[in-house]
C-alpha cells in the first residue's frame, strides 16, 4: 500500500489547489489552460500551500481524486478535468465529492463492499486484513480514512481513533451461547460484521470455515 493510494489533504486545500487554474484564465476557459510543475508550485505558495510535502500531498491527491490529469510529452504538465471543473464551478456539491473520493481504488472498493457502514473500526479491520502497508506510511492512514468518511458520508470522525493493527483470523471468531442441543446461536452485530468483512477478504474463507469456527465442541 503507497501513500498515493488514499487522500490525506482537506478539501479546502484542494479547492485552493484547483482554483490555480481559474485564476490563471477564468472560469470560460477552465478546460484549455495546462501548467507545468514549477508553475504549479509558484501559484500554489501564493495561496498559503507551501513547497515540499504540502505541495506534494496537494498535486498527489488532486491526481489521485482525478481532479487533475498529468499530460507528459518531454514535460509533464497538468489540466483540470471535467469533474475538477465541475468541482471549482460548484464546490459545496457533495454529490461531485463523493464522485471524486470514490475514485480513488481503496476507497472505492470498500464501499462497494460495505456502502451502508459507517464505522470507521470495520474500515481499519478490513483494511489489514488486505494489505500491507509500511510503518512510516501507517502514520499516514488515520487521515486516509477521515477523508473517506468526511467525502463519502459526510461524517466527521473523533479526534482519536482506535485502529486495529492486526490482520483477522479465523482464531478472531468465537460463539457468544450456544445450548446443548446445538441451537442457533446468538451473534451480536459486531461479530457479524467480523463475519462479513472476513468473508469478503482476500483469504476467501468459505462459510463452512467460518461455520467450523464457531461451532462450540
Amino acid at each position: 500500500m503507497k501513500r498515493n493510494q488514499f487522500i490525506i489533504s482537506k478539501e479546502e486545500r484542494i479547492l485552493k489547489f484547483l482554483n490555480i487554474f481559474k485564476d490563471r484564465v477564468g472560469e470560460r476557459m477552465l478546460g484549455g489552460i495546462e501548467l507545468s510543475f514549477s508553475s504549479l508550485m509558484e501559484n500554489a505558495e501564493l495561496k498559503g500551500i507551501p513547497p515540499g510535502g504540502s505541495f506534494s500531498n496537494t498535486l498527489t491527491d488532486s491526481v489521485t481524486l482525478e481532479l487533475i490529469s498529468s499530460i507528459t510529452n518531454g514535460v509533464t504538465r497538468y489540466k483540470l478535468t471535467e469533474l475538477g471543473i465541475k468541482l471549482i464551478r460548484s464546490p459545496t456539491e457533495r454529490a461531485l465529492w463523493k464522485q471524486a473520493y470514490l475514485n480513488v481504488p481503496l476507497y472505492k472498493d470498500y464501499y462497494n463492499l460495505f456502502p451502508e457502514d459507517k464505522s470507521y473500526q470495520s474500515f481499519f479491520m478490513w483494511f489489514h486484513s488486505n494489505h500491507k502497508i509500511s510503518r512510516d506510511t501507517q502514520k499516514l492512514l488515520n487521515m486516509g480514512v477521515r477523508r473517506f468518511f468526511e467525502g463519502v458520508h459526510g461524517i466527521k470522525l473523533p479526534f482519536r481513533l482506535e485502529k486495529h493493527r492486526r490482520k483477522l483470523t479465523l482464531n478472531d471468531f468465537k460463539s457468544e451461547e450456544i445450548d446443548n442441543d446445538h441451537s442457533p446461536m446468538t451473534i451480536d452485530e459486531d461479530l457479524f460484521q467480523l463475519i462479513e468483512i472476513l468473508k469478503k477478504s482476500k483469504d476467501k474463507y468459505s462459510k463452512s470455515d467460518i461455520k467450523r469456527l464457531l461451532e462450540v465442541l
